[in-house]
């Protein structure tokens, strides 16, 4: 019963991460990097511009994610200091 309960967290783990790096567009990058390089050794141009547009993806994924997460922290230091200045009484 262990072996299969850490099977099973291994496994949401895993399907976890991979989601985590999928939003962060890691998985496109790497993807399209593949789809580039094959079009580079089978000399197919087609192939290697699919895989420039998927990288190209992934980054643009990746940057949206960043801002999300810079305003998300932004707006947490926002809060955090309307809150201490409420505890203050700066704010009535």
């Amino acid at each position: 019963m262990k072996k299969l309960f850490a099977g099973l967290l291994t496994a949401v783990g895993s399907i976890a991460a991979f989601e985590f790096l999928r939003r962060k567009g890691v998985v496109d990058e790497v993807g399209g990097k593949v789809k580039e390089r094959i079009g580079d050794l089978t000399d197919n141009p087609e192939l290697q511009a699919k895989g420039l547009v998927q990288q190209g993806k992934g980054k643009a994924r990746r940057t949206v994610e960043d801002v999300k997460e810079a305003v998300s922290d932004t707006v947490d230091d926002i809060k955090e200091t309307f809150e201490d200045m409420n505890e203050e009484g700066d704010i009535q």
